[in-house]
């Protein structure tokens, strides 16, 4: 009825979890040292500010605000005009890739690493 545990059972395990433990490091590490956090705002670039340096940064637009707070490499939205206050629930991202998105007032908060840029050109070539 029940399988042998083998050997290679085992060490595919061991290798699932050390592959899984070692993406967990890497973003945390990249996040954490050097990473900064890019803002849009109607989809045009804002600003980028690093994660190392508490700040708050404050976005007024069209008559609509968002407070954008960094505390301790974590980026939250502290405060938003808007009605449905999502953004503000969303809590704190402190990992590369992770955003914080307020649609009403089109403002977009999203983690980079140290070597992303502030650039807009192609991230990957597929053919």
């Amino acid at each position: 009825m029940f399988k042998e545990i083998r050997k290679a059972d085992i060490l595919l395990f061991l290798f699932f979890i050390i592959s899984a433990l070692v993406l967990f490091a890497r973003d945390f590490v990249t996040a954490s040292e050097g990473g900064s956090v890019e803002i849009r705002v109607d989809g045009e670039y804002y600003g980028t500010y690093p994660l190392s340096a508490d700040d708050t940064i404050l976005i007024e637009r069209d008559g609509h605000t968002n407070w954008i707070r960094i505390e301790s490499g974590e980026v939250f939205m502290a405060e938003s005009s808007c009605k449905n206050q999502i953004c503000v629930n969303e809590g704190h991202i402190h990992t590369v890739g992770q955003s914080i998105i307020c649609l009403p007032n089109r403002v977009v908060a999203e983690i980079k690493s140290q070597d992303a840029g502030t650039t807009d050109g192609v991230d990957a070539v597929a053919r």
